[in-house]
């Protein structure tokens, strides 16, 4: 009797895992200047991950300027929110809408704030389309100053205490 086994092959690597290096991702500043893992050397990166203009996403933006508030002097971490899906010139209006003095939304003025970057994700690759495996947006993730992932896929209601975490290891 002849068998027959199928190998399914995923050209998709697996999830990042706590403790391991953060995976490569590829996204663009508005002014068209990519981001570089460089600049963030040595310090806590708490990047999100969002897909909609819908009301999580307006939540956790609203929540994320709060955090920016409570840690402005802290000078070992970076923020950085970035879109994961849709167009770039969809990305550029939307930028545009939420510069200060609209208000039609709460979340001014922190796209105009460099304390807190925006950024397009820009894969050239499959590979790198969605490099850490997010299945819901908004989605958030912390990188330790170390470049290994710290928090992953941390909930709006965790995510200070993990913040916290990430900044009291040396």
């Amino acid at each position: 009797m002849l068998s027959l086994v199928m190998v399914l092959v995923s050209a998709d690597p697996p999830a990042p895992r706590v403790g391991e290096p953060g995976p490569v991702f590829e996204a663009l500043f508005a002014d068209g200047s990519p981001y570089d893992a460089a600049q963030v050397k040595g310090k806590v990166l708490l990047m999100t991950w969002w897909s909609a203009d819908d009301e999580a996403t307006r939540k956790h933006f609203v929540m994320m300027r709060d955090l920016r508030k409570e840690f402005a002097s802290e000078k070992r971490l970076q923020m950085m929110s970035i879109r994961l899906d849709g167009k770039w010139d969809d990305w550029i209006r939307f930028q545009d809408k939420q510069r200060p003095h609209d208000p039609k939304y709460p979340l001014q003025p922190f796209y105009s704030d460099f304390k807190w970057w925006q950024a397009f994700h820009a894969p050239t690759t499959e590979v790198r389309r969605n490099p850490f495996r997010i299945g819901k947006a908004p989605a958030a993730f912390l990188i330790g100053p170390d470049g290994k992932l710290a928090s992953s896929n941390v909930p709006d209601a965790k995510l200070r205490a993990e913040v916290k975490a990430a900044l009291a290891k040396k």
